[in-house]
């Protein structure tokens, strides 16, 4: 369960060019829709986030997961920061490329504004490579916590922090979760400890293309 959370929820610049790079970009990054890579440093893996903001709350969000293992890169289609569309490509063994789309219950996502606890499901089906499919339905209990700021180089995002618990419907295994969201972005990062690394914030990068 903990894999395929992290899967599906997917070149560091030097720091003389990334606070130069943040110092330029950071209001343009903040009021308008122009694309935006963020990369994350947690305990075993790195993860680089590239959103692509459209009109209105939704925005195309493409990941890249580093880790020991292999490398994971995915697309999500993404309304107010929820997935609703997304398909994936791996390197790592035993995670199968995959697409899958994805139902909310008991939350309307386009009004959610992140700022309150709330309960609900989701109910995923998953279509991989083989020809194979499966669904998986989770309930996620959703806890606020606090919102505030964080600076990432010299650029102050605001940030909405949570805890999340994930259970699985069928078996009722849980993990828990921390939660950051960042409005402006539109990027959700989840993470099994409170405060990741946040490495670098940019307008100028590559963007990721999938495996295959």
């Amino acid at each position: 369960m903990r894999l395929a959370v992290n899967v599906v929820a997917l070149v560091l610049f030097g720091v003389p060019t990334v606070v130069l790079a943040q110092s330029m970009d950071c209001s343009k990054i903040k009021s308008t829709t122009v694309p935006v890579e963020l990369v994350v440093r947690f305990d075993r893996f790195e993860q680089a986030y590239q959103v692509y903001r459209e009109a209105g709350k939704t925005a195309v969000l493409w990941t890249r997961q580093t880790t020991p293992h292999g490398i994971n890169i995915s697309k999500a289609e993404t309304i107010n920061g929820f997935g609703i569309a997304s398909s994936l490509t791996s390197t790592v063994d035993k995670v199968p490329d995959q697409e899958a789309q994805h139902r909310y219950s008991g939350i309307v996502i386009e009004d959610n504004d992140h700022r309150h606890s709330v309960s609900y499901k989701v109910s995923w089906t998953f279509k991989y490579r083989n020809g194979t499919a499966r669904q998986v339905e989770q309930g996620v209990d959703y806890t606020f916590v606090s919102a505030g700021e964080t600076t990432i180089g010299s650029c102050a995002l605001a940030v909405y922090r949570g805890e999340v618990k994930f259970t699985d419907v069928t078996s009722g295994q849980t993990d828990r979760m921390f939660h950051i969201y960042f409005p402006e972005l539109r990027i959700g990062v989840t993470s099994l400890t409170p405060e990741p690394v946040f490495v670098s914030l940019s307008t100028s990068f590559e963007p990721l293309r999938m495996l295959r």
